[in-house]
């Protein structure tokens, strides 16, 4: 193929004209080329290398190997746009990319928005929306260590990362700040980046939790059997007398309790304006929790105060019994020197204040 030349200076107007005497290229005395249009004359000491001129101009960049896929860059209303479309320049019109007037990056969408798909890079802040997947993610490769390390001022204060292989961490990397491990079925505590052991605090004197919910127990003062905690209630229960063959009419029967692991402390109220005695020894039934069976140590419940109580010789002192295994404490009378005595009678009205401790079985 043979090389045309076009000089420089064609005539006092130098140009080239097209089949319909129109001027097609104009090259002005600095050698600025025009194609359809005079060249653009830029103030101060910008040079342009290329200039497209038009309503809407476009480059297309078609890829001579494979068809339908034009890559263009596009200056619509001052936002410079980038995409692919079909070999006619028309047809299957994809965007890519546009930097908007506001000098916005958007990919994936065309106009600045928050709530729309797609990733927004401003001068100040990087926006990623997406309606039903990830908006970002980052992948570590072989070691261990930071995804995402965060600072302020210039300086880190922190990192979002792996650790023992597969575990998110989350730590604080200033000096003695605390951090988080993801374990497999445990949450751990790290300290400046790094696994620790008694060295974090859950929460602060003015900056407390509020509620704990456990399902489990706490180890409390050390990770020994002695050192769980399992369980804590606190409620009501209701005293009723027993005794076989008896007849009862209570006025008043009133119990709290609170259990602290296998320790039950009780409190009660029982009074009854009618009462036939039957036989054998009579007893408070419904404690909250069954008396364990500890050998030499079985539980027993004070009273204080109580009326219709009947006292046999010698004795002077009245409480209650724990029968081991069961939910019933009976009531007994004793005096200095004597052995106790189970109560068998009681007046036909009286009333009984009472507390104590006991320990049950689980």
């Amino acid at each position: 193929m043979a090389l045309t030349q076009v000089p420089i200076e064609l005539s006092s107007t130098p140009g080239i004209v097209d089949n319909s005497n129109a001027t097609a290229i104009t090259i002005d005395s600095s050698e600025n080329v025009g194609i359809g249009a005079s060249p653009i004359t830029l103030d101060g000491n910008a040079t342009p290398g290329l200039t497209v001129s038009s309503n809407g101009p476009f480059i297309l960049l078609q890829d001579a190997n494979n068809s339908d896929k034009v890559r263009y860059i596009s200056n619509n209303t001052g936002e410079f746009q980038f995409g692919i479309v079909g070999d006619n320049g028309t047809t299957g019109k994809t965007e890519h990319m546009r930097i908007d007037s506001s000098g916005n990056v958007l990919l994936g969408k065309t106009s600045s928005s928050f709530g729309t798909d797609g990733v927004e890079i401003k001068n100040d802040k990087i926006w990623s929306t997406n309606t039903s997947s990830d908006c970002i993610s980052l992948n570590r490769k072989t070691s261990d260590g930071a995804l995402a390390t965060f600072y302020k001022d210039s300086s880190t204060i922190g990192s979002i990362g792996v650790a023992s292989s597969n575990n998110l961490a989350i730590d604080g990397l200033v000096a003695s700040h605390a951090g988080l491990e993801f374990g497999t079925g445990r949450i751990t505590p790290r300290v400046a980046g790094a696994t620790a052991d008694n060295a974090v605090d859950l929460g602060y004197s003015t900056q407390r939790f509020q509620d704990l919910y456990l399902s489990g127990g706490a180890y409390l003062g050390g990770t020994g059997s002695v050192n769980h905690l399992d369980d804590y209630e606190e409620g009501t229960w209701t005293p009723v007398l027993v005794q076989t063959g008896n007849s009862v009419t209570h006025s008043a029967q009133t119990g709290l309790f609170v259990k602290v692991g296998r320790s039950v402390f009780i409190s009660g109220f029982i009074s009854w304006s009618a009462y036939t005695n039957g036989t054998g020894s009579i007893e408070i039934d419904g404690l909250p929790f069954n008396i364990a069976n500890l050998t030499s140590a079985y539980s027993q419940i004070a009273s204080f105060d109580h009326g219709g109580i009947p006292y046999t010789s010698g004795r002077t002192t009245f409480g209650f019994y724990a029968a081991v295994n069961t939910d019933k404490a009976r009531l007994l009378v004793a005096g200095s020197g004597l052995n106790t005595a189970a109560v068998s009678s009681i007046s036909s009205s009286g009333f009984i204040y009472f507390s104590g401790t006991f320990y049950t079985n689980s």
